[in-house]
């Protein structure tokens, strides 16, 4: 749905919109949960290795969110 809402050629502080936001998503739902990268997959819909491959991606410390 975003990839038909959202133009690739939209920037957000030189980035763009769609990668912002996935980015933000992640974020979020590892700070729900905790940094439990399972619960984090499965709340997402995803699987966990896509999770952790955004992760790596967005270069997002996991372990941030779990020591909170």
């Amino acid at each position: 749905m975003l990839r038909q809402h959202c133009p690739t050629y939209l920037k957000m502080d030189g980035v763009p919109v769609r990668l912002a936001l996935a980015r933000a998503f992640v974020r979020f739902i590892l700070e729900r949960t905790r940094g439990n990268q399972a619960r984090a997959a499965e709340l997402a819909g995803f699987n966990r290795n896509t999770l952790r491959r955004l992760i790596r991606c967005f270069r997002i410390d996991w372990a941030f969110y779990a020591a909170k």
